[in-house]
């Protein structure tokens, strides 16, 4: 027995057709994990994430970090070819994920609930920005967008200056939740013998994420109290550490410098005088 066929996913089959990284990100997962994941791209460019660097030995970074252990397939699911060996594979997938624009996967049949009607045992998750029926149903949605719209950057960065974060937090949290639903559903298709189609939403999972600061935020203003984030407050102690020391750093400094020059006056001045620096100190020091 050889180590993929030990794994816990070892004879799940995904077909997925995507692009970006949230999708890919969580059938890469799935792949980690021992499915064979079958990769739709378009044909000529692929997933346009493989020109977003060429450091990995020519290969995009992204690419690699989210399509590794996949097989790859070209095909364009509009033409009719196409469209023969996509209707192919589907009687052999185990998981269908999808992350086409808005109403596409629709328009072509492709989408979750359909497909699920066709093949009762397949587990199809739609993609997208902003999730079916909403009034953001239609738009499109990336990383940095979703970002704002879900109020991340204000517990990122500081008052004065928001930040979005170093990664693609949105991405990778849809992805997570992806895997996550999968897994449930393939967990309750062992009991039942039968799959379902489910939607996860870049918006939604960082909504989620986002639920701890709007429930400490509500909180605070019932409590009359002001609002501080654990970021901020940590920011905050470390600001007030290094000023500290600074100051400590400076008073230290200055009283090297009077000692030094009390020394010097004082051998200008002899044994018997007071010398002039230390007057202008105590006196500085009454006012």
């Amino acid at each position: 027995m050889n180590q993929a066929s030990r794994l816990p996913l070892s004879g799940i089959t995904v077909v997925s057709l995507e692009q970006a990284i949230a999708a890919p990100l969580a059938s890469r997962h799935l792949a980690d994990w021992g499915a064979r994941v079958i990769k739709i791209e378009r044909p000529g460019k692929g997933d346009f994430c493989r020109d977003y660097d060429y450091v990995m030995n020519g290969m995009s970074s992204q690419f690699a970090w989210t399509n590794r252990s996949k097989e790859s397939l070209a095909l364009d699911v509009k033409s009719s070819e196409g469209k023969r060996v996509f209707e192919a594979l589907l009687p052999h997938a185990d998981v269908f994920l999808q992350n086409l624009a808005p109403g596409a996967a629709k328009r072509l049949g492709l989408d979750g609930a359909t497909l699920v009607e066709r093949f009762p045992r397949l587990i199809a998750c739609d993609i997208s920005g902003y999730g079916s029926g909403g009034p953001y149903s239609e738009k499109k949605a990336y990383d940095l967008l979703v970002q704002c719209e879900a109020g991340f950057l204000s517990v990122n960065g500081t008052d004065e200056q928001p930040a979005k974060c170093g990664i693609a937090v949105v991405d990778t949290a849809t992805g997570m939740y992806i895997v996550n639903g999968v897994l449930m559903a393939l967990f309750n298709r062992e009991r039942t013998g039968k799959g379902m189609a489910f939607e996860v939403s870049l918006f939604d999972s960082m909504a989620e994420w986002m639920s701890y600061p709007a429930l400490l935020h509500r909180g605070r203003r019932r409590a009359a109290t002001p609002h501080r984030h654990a970021s901020r407050d940590h920011r905050a102690l470390r600001a007030v550490s290094v000023r500290r020391r600074a100051r400590d750093l400076l008073r230290h400094s200055e009283r090297a410098r009077m000692d030094s020059a009390l020394r010097a006056s004082a051998g200008r001045c002899g044994a018997g005088k007071r010398p002039a620096l230390l007057h202008q100190s105590a006196s500085h020091g009454k006012s």
